[in-house]
């Protein structure tokens, strides 16, 4: 057997010593904020000085609903709906996915996914129309816990840096 080369040694023992530094801290800062963002409306709550009042939800003519949705042309037959109403009770988030079953067959074929795909639409309770999707932004400080858990603020390679340093973590 060979003797090692001392160079080589201290090269690779620094390589060791300063990756593991450098993943080390940001497995810290994954973690850190992963456990804060999961008190994320709480945080922002918090930093708005909100104060939690009970929601009253409006009643739901769900016969008009569905029947707006048949206008529409969408087949409603063996699916499951998921309705959401908005904190104000002014509108009504609807999802409806076909079943089981029925999604492979839809992969297969395009054509059918349109008309049997899922549906994700957002309802104006007052006119009866669908409405597009308001984007639910905050800039308060638990969103940013949210998104350093993933290091989205990093421009394009965040998130891929985290998946990155999530498989070394695995790996180790």
């Amino acid at each position: 057997m060979s003797k090692p080369d001392k160079r080589n040694y201290n090269v690779f023992f620094n390589l060791h010593t300063v990756s593991g530094i450098t993943i080390s801290v940001a497995l810290f800062v994954i973690f850190f904020a992963g456990a804060f963002a999961l008190f994320l409306e709480n945080i922002n709550n918090w930093e708005s000085n909100s104060q939690h009042h009970a929601h009253t939800y409006a009643a739901i003519d769900y016969d008009r609903l569905l029947d707006s949705l048949n206008a529409l042309d969408y087949e409603l037959y063996d699916r499951t709906f998921f309705i959401n109403q908005n904190e104000e009770g002014k509108s009504v988030q609807l999802n409806a996915q076909p079943l089981a079953f029925e999604q492979d067959s839809l992969k297969a074929d395009s054509s059918l996914a349109a008309l049997y795909g899922p549906i994700a639409l957002n309802y104006d309770l007052a006119n009866w129309q669908s409405v597009e999707a308001a984007e639910h932004h905050h800039d308060g400080l638990g969103d940013f816990l949210y998104h350093l858990h993933y290091f989205e603020p990093i421009p394009v390679v965040g998130i891929y840096l985290s998946g990155l340093v999530g498989v070394f973590f695995l790996l180790a």
